[in-house]
């Protein structure tokens, strides 16, 4: 079995035995999975060498009964420090390390959790997030993270993986929607994935070992996928990753292919304008980045929503080279409708939570595509928690109304005419309806008339802009 029956043992222990106060976490446990906070915690414990206790104990919880009376009985794993250590015992440690390391945004974390906090920022040395007890008893807090991110071919794979980093430091590979960790003791490479069979033998091991790197990275790109993050965060002293350099310089263009710059934005946002820059230089490299924004990964996440999510500052920039393609002012302006969070959030939300200042830079895009004003159309009228797309834009960039109203005037033929009537209602429009043979008032402007020969008219109602966005 994976991860799935650790996190249902643990509910069931929650539920004997912390009931009340509880029950949103134990919610999240049978519905969220906990790889990175497994896999973190794996890490840690190969490092400060107690990892038999660490795999004996979720092999234990693994193969628990359910029962009540068991958790009083002794749990007798190998290397504990204490030899009374009941099986309930065992439960607490592992709930607070799993819970506390995994970095979770619910609210059902809010008393344990770190504020403001999410998993690719939690092994920054800057703000000393994580700290444990290392082998000599003293705190170790990380003091050197390196992390390498993008889509990468099998050979590039290999040369990031470094023995001495591996055996040296936690050691975690991400892709965007699961971790595990990886370690190097001679003469094996370790791999642990969290959604390895824990309900194992009593005395057996979780993870698996490699006698080769060649094995190792196929393992890891089984698991994975081939755009992934490597990141080594070192308790002792600085490090680098000595190929990475390389890696960025020759294939960079590659890096963005697939889910690469998902991982690139989630996982190493600061090197974004290096990428870039250097991705640009090729060709087809303004296309790739387009198609890379307007990519859905695992997590149905849009690149175009990710990197307004973990970077929106580099939004200017990334707009700047979409520009340079030929698909780009049409994909972007698309790109506002498409939605992410089980269709709740489109990329005009995003926009306007995470980078409303940007939307200016945006709109240069949108004004080149007028074919693709549907797409703004319906961005503009997609409801998230009773609040359209509209309120929003009033709300978070009220000084772009009247250009998004003048964009919409300038290209009411390329809007369908069931949207049409919504945007009327929603926003307002300053438009006449126009019937062939007939002409009606604005009823926002009702001193205003509009007479159009009827020869000039199609069959169907039409809708025309009646003193632009001035007289919004």
């Amino acid at each position: 079995m994976t991860q799935t029956v650790l996190k249902e043992k643990l509910a069931r222990y929650l539920e004997l035995t912390h009931a009340k106060e509880t029950s949103d976490l134990r919610k999240d446990l049978l519905s969220v999975g906990y790889c990175y906070g497994l896999s973190v915690c794996h890490a840690s414990m190969k490092w400060i060498d107690k990892l038999a206790w660490w795999e004996a104990a979720l092999i234990r919880i693994a193969n628990w009964n359910g029962k009540s009376k068991t958790l009083k009985r002794k749990a007798n794993l190998p290397d504990s420090l204490n030899p009374n250590e009941t099986v309930g015992q065992v439960f607490e440690r592992v709930l607070n390390y799993v819970v506390f390391n995994h970095v979770h945004d619910q609210k059902s974390y809010n008393d344990i959790r770190l504020d403001q906090i999410e998993q690719p920022r939690f092994l920054i040395p800057e703000k000393n997030y994580f700290d444990m007890l290392g082998p000599d008893k003293k705190i170790k807090q990380v003091v050197s993270r390196q992390c390498a991110a993008g889509q990468f071919k099998t050979r590039q794979i290999k040369l990031l993986l470094r023995k001495k980093l591996a055996a040296n430091t936690i050691c975690l590979i991400h892709s965007t929607y699961h971790t595990i960790s990886v370690s190097y003791k001679k003469p094996y490479w370790m791999l642990y994935d969290p959604n390895y069979p824990h309900d194992i033998e009593k005395g057996g091991i979780i993870h698996k070992k490699f006698a080769s790197k060649k094995s190792l990275v196929a393992e890891i790109v089984n698991i994975l996928g081939n755009s992934i993050a490597i990141e080594y965060a070192s308790l002792q002293k600085e490090i680098s990753i000595s190929k990475w350099k390389d890696v960025v310089k020759k294939y960079s263009f590659c890096m963005l292919k697939e889910y690469g710059l998902h991982i690139i934005v989630q996982e190493i946002p600061n090197q974004i304008p290096e990428i870039l820059s250097l991705a640009m230089k090729y060709k087809q490299g303004p296309d790739q980045l387009v198609q890379a924004l307007s990519t859905v990964d695992h997590e149905e996440w849009y690149g175009f929503h990710k990197l307004l999510y973990y970077s929106s500052k580099h939004l200017p920039l990334v707009l700047e080279y979409a520009a340079r393609s030929k698909e780009g002012p049409s994909l972007i302006t698309q790109i506002l409708a498409m939605t992410i969070c089980k269709g709740t959030q489109t990329g005009l939300f995003q926009l306007l939570h995470y980078g409303p200042q940007y939307f200016p830079n945006v709109l240069d895009l949108v004004e080149r595509a007028p074919e693709d004003t549907e797409y703004l159309a319906k961005a503009l009228l997609h409801k998230n928690d009773d609040m359209n797309g509209w309120d929003h834009l009033k709300s978070k960039a009220p000084e772009c109304k009247k250009r998004v109203t003048q964009i919409l005037l300038n290209n009411l033929k390329h809007i369908h005419s069931d949207t049409l009537k919504a945007l009327i209602k929603t926003c307002k429009l300053p438009v006449v309806r126009i019937h062939k043979g007939t002409f009606f008032q604005n009823r926002h402007k009702p001193n205003k008339i509009l007479q159009i020969p009827s020869d000039e008219l199609q069959d169907r109602p039409v809708l025309i802009p009646y003193g632009g966005a001035n007289n919004f």
